[in-house]
Order: C-alpha cells, then structure tokens, then sequence
C-alpha cells in the first residue's frame, strides 16, 4: 500500500504545482486588471480636474465677451457648449444665425468642444 502511494505522490505533486500556476496567474490577471481600473479612474480625476480648470478660463473669456450673461446662465452652460448659442440669442435678442455664428466662432478661437 505505501507503494502505490508513492506512486501517486509525483501525480498529486504535479497538480498541486499546476493549480498553484493557475491560481497564481489568474491572481496576477486580477491584480493587472485592478491596477489598470485604478489608472483609469486617477486619469479620470485628472482629467476632470484639468476640465474644471479650463472650464474657469472659458467662462471668464464667456462673461468679458457677452457680459449680460449671467452666472446661473454660465453654470448652465458648463460641460454644453452647444447651448451658449441660446444664451446669447435670450440674452441680447440676435437672430438664431448671428447667435449660433458667434457662439461658434468663441467654440473655435477658444478650442472649446
């Protein structure tokens, strides 16, 4: 009986060496994919902090230009370009074409999308 246990040492020894590689490796894919999220989300913050940033400029570049906009107008606005074009039509009383060129000429000259 010890014989045949021995024999069926090196087996068990080997799946055991096989299922440690298994488990070490999908704990490596793991440990990648958590790694690279914590990257992702880091940039995000970044990026979301240099927006918020750039943002600042903008709408202080926004109220020199079109003064009569008002801050609840300009928080309005933040993260929509495409509705600055309707605040300066409410505001100054343009037609929507004079509205929209001037609200696309500011999106292009200030590389705001």
């Amino acid at each position: 009986m010890s014989d045949e246990t021995n024999e069926l040492e090196p087996e068990v020894l080997s799946y055991r060496a096989f299922r440690n590689r298994q488990l070490l490796h999908a704990w490596q894919q793991r440990r990648r994919a958590h790694q690279a999220r914590q990257y992702r989300e880091q940039e995000h913050i970044m990026n979301k902090d240099q927006m918020s940033g750039g943002w600042h400029q903008i709408k202080g570049k926004v109220k020199q230009q079109w003064g009569k906009l008002t801050d609840d107008d300009l928080q309005q606005l933040e993260g929509n370009s495409e509705q600055l074009a309707g605040k300066i039509q409410q505001r100054y009383g343009l037609a929507k074409e004079d509205a929209e060129r001037q609200a696309r000429e500011f999106r292009t000259r200030h590389n705001w999308t």
